[in-house]
């Protein structure tokens, strides 16, 4: 029986791992098909968001790898002023540098992040404020992380609150229940059973089908 078990097991990684691969050849080939056309907003928006998904493959496993590709990305979207683009590049940035464990350089982007949500949230343009919020929400969720992990409780508390915010007022019930769990963890480690109690049951209710 254990022996199935881990065959299956490792069946699934090989899988995985094959399936990760060609994800990331497809990817590797379209940043090469779009560097050869000629330069245009399109083109550079496109770039710009491959270069992007394409460093979220090594975000883990070999951060310096993907900071190199998102600030190639930063580049290709300040260069045809595409705001949405600047702030995704940021806001990776910053996420790959958590993940070397350089949460204050990692801050830093995010603040950058935060500066470019902030202002598009203002637009005119439905589409571009809805994804100004969306994204902004998942800022101050990284942030929140940060300062977590640097033992900062009060400041990882605050911006936890802010993302709920966002969260609750765009009904987005995943990001809602990714926050009361953190919330939850960070009352655990300030031995607040009361309030850690409170944010597992808002937790439970919102996950029940």
């Amino acid at each position: 029986m254990l022996k199935s078990v881990i065959l299956f097991l490792l069946l699934t990684l090989a899988l995985f791992a094959k399936g990760q691969n060609s994800k990331n050849d497809s990817l590797k080939h379209r940043i090469s098909f779009l560097k050869k056309q000629p330069a245009s907003y399109l083109r550079d928006t496109s770039l710009s968001r491959t270069l992007n998904l394409y460093a979220k493959c090594f975000g883990y496993t070999f951060p310096d790898t993907a900071i190199i590709i998102s600030s190639e990305a930063l580049e290709v979207s300040k260069r045809v002023n595409w705001s949405l683009g600047i702030g995704i590049s940021y806001h990776q940035l910053g996420m790959f540098m958590g993940n070397k464990g350089n949460f204050k350089g990692g801050l830093t982007r995010f603040d950058s992040a935060l500066k470019i949500w902030s202002k598009e949230e203002l637009s005119l343009d439905t589409i571009t404020k809805k994804l100004a919020k969306k994204n902004k929400a998942k800022t101050l969720m990284s942030i929140g992380i940060a300062y977590d992990n640097m033992g900062n409780y009060p400041q990882a508390l605050d911006y936890y609150l802010n993302a709920l915010d966002y969260n609750e007022k765009a009904n987005n019930k995943g990001g809602q229940a990714t926050v009361y769990g953190n919330i939850g963890l960070v009352y655990s480690n300030l031995k607040n059973i009361t309030q850690q109690l409170i944010f597992i049951r808002r937790l439970w209710l919102l996950i029940q089908p």
